[in-house]
């Protein structure tokens, strides 16, 4: 597990778990244990490693009297719960982006289930162009949330509200978009995920 600063874009902690440890396995085969420096420090099942380890590594930034005010991670919200009860009570959470892409495509792939029309290229297309609205837009909300609500509009081939940075058919008019959705009912579906 590793904390990276914001601003300083380097590590601020890290932290190691190892539910076994080599040596131990060896010697127990042998019947005998040697003195050696055991890297073994967690017993815990593999799911309660991330909020163990996440909660180890601001405790040392609290420890040199550094305070963290927001987290971006996955979803994981127990993770999130321990650390705000134990550290940080008041700190607060953004979610990271590509774990939001991964979890989009996820839901477009249970809409794919009903709308077969909606297609693996689509479904790929739309999280690229949900990643270039988040990255192109960096510390703007507003732009963030334009671009984020012309994406299905841009799949029925609607630009009028599309950015001409992610949007091939504004830049060239004679462009012929290949991955197109119809279906009132998917495009219903769609924006009503768009704007969850």
């Amino acid at each position: 597990m590793t904390v990276v600063g914001k601003m300083s874009a380097k590590c601020l902690s890290y932290a190691v778990a190892k539910k076994s440890c080599r040596t131990c396995k060896v010697e127990k085969r042998r019947k005998t244990l040697k003195v050696h420096s055991c890297r073994k420090n967690w017993n815990g099942s593999s799911k309660g490693m991330e909020p163990f380890l996440t909660a180890r590594c601001l405790q040392n930034i609290k420890d040199k009297g550094l305070s963290v005010d927001r987290l971006t991670m996955d979803g994981d919200t127990s993770t999130f719960a321990r650390v705000k009860k134990s550290l940080y009570p008041q700190l607060k959470k953004s979610n990271d982006k590509n774990h939001i892409i991964k979890n989009l495509g996820t839901e477009l792939y249970k809409i794919k289930t009903v709308h077969k029309q909606l297609t693996t290229d689509a479904i790929k297309h739309v999280q690229k162009c949900f990643s270039y609205a988040v990255s192109q837009n960096k510390l703007n909300k507003t732009g963030i949330r334009d671009n984020i609500t012309a994406i299905v509009p841009h799949m029925y081939t609607d630009h009028t509200s599309c950015n001409p940075a992610w949007c091939a058919s504004l830049r060239n008019p004679s462009y012929q978009q290949t991955r197109v959705l119809y279906g009132d009912e998917l495009r219903t579906e769609l924006v009503n995920l768009i704007h969850r």
